[in-house]
């Protein structure tokens, strides 16, 4: 009766504090003198260049900066081992 009468206080805890925290999940108010303020945002127009918009749509200036990351990570892990030491002449 002891083990019934645990399990049934865990249970009825464990669904009202279980409905409390979803019903509170994702509630917040919203001024309505801010909604009528809001405007929405604009898409800029599409670039006339080609060859610039394949440039912005590739991160083509991104990748060196990338390559030196993992460079220098593959350096950090070498190291760490003792290998990227430079020998003695």
């Amino acid at each position: 009766m002891r083990f019934f009468r645990r399990l049934m206080i865990v249970t009825l805890l464990t669904v009202f504090f279980g409905t409390g925290i979803a019903a509170a999940v994702g509630y917040e108010r919203y001024e309505v003198s801010n909604a009528a303020e809001a405007t929405p945002a604009a898409k800029p127009a599409p670039s006339p260049d080609l060859g610039k918009a394949i440039r912005e749509a590739s991160f083509l200036d991104k990748y060196p900066a990338v390559i030196d990351q993992v460079v220098f990570f593959v350096k950090d892990i070498l190291g760490q081992f003792g290998i990227t030491k430079p020998k003695a002449p």
